[in-house]
């Protein structure tokens, strides 16, 4: 059986090549957000942002708990699973937190040179998670969102640090 065609440790070789990609991802980051007004925060806001992503589900996929904070206090929170659909050859991404639908709607994406965009669709629109890394300790995020088949408008900007593994 070729490589490419073997199971390491009962995940599937491209799995792996895929979730190694965005292992990028996983440490302690810490950052400044620009949220943009909306319902959530209906005079927009500045917020420290924390996350932590790890490894999990032995290889499947990444897992973040990211919050966001203003002063002392978390005005937000969410749980992100970042992995790999091997039958349409994409990343996914799904995203459980306090101003999300439940249950949520996967984002799917791919890389282009260093970064990662995810699309999240609905009859409502679509919204843009944009993840561009400058090296291995730095990201920029953007949040870009379209509502009825509007033009993409930001909602969430952010730069971030890595700060540990």
């Amino acid at each position: 059986m070729a490589h490419s065609e073997a199971a390491i440790g009962g995940v599937h070789a491209e799995t792996v090549a895929a979730i190694r990609r965005i292992n990028v991802l996983t440490g302690f980051w810490y950052g400044r957000e620009t949220i943009h007004p909306s319902e959530s925060f209906p005079n927009g806001a500045e917020v420290a942002t924390s996350h932590r992503a790890q490894l999990d589900l032995a290889g499947h996929c990444i897992v973040a708990h990211e919050y966001r904070r203003q002063g002392h206090a978390i005005v937000d929170q969410a749980l992100k699973m970042f992995g790999w659909d091997a039958t349409c050859g994409r990343y996914t991404c799904h995203v459980f937190g306090t101003g999300q639908p439940n249950p949520p709607r996967p984002a799917f994406g791919t890389w282009r040179d260093n970064a990662l965009t995810l699309e999240q669709s609905s009859n409502d629109g679509r919204v843009l998670f944009v993840y561009t890394f400058e090296g291995a300790f730095h990201y920029v995020f953007q949040m870009l969102m379209s509502q009825n088949g509007a033009r993409l408008m930001p909602v969430v900007e952010g730069r971030y640090e890595r700060h540990g593994q």
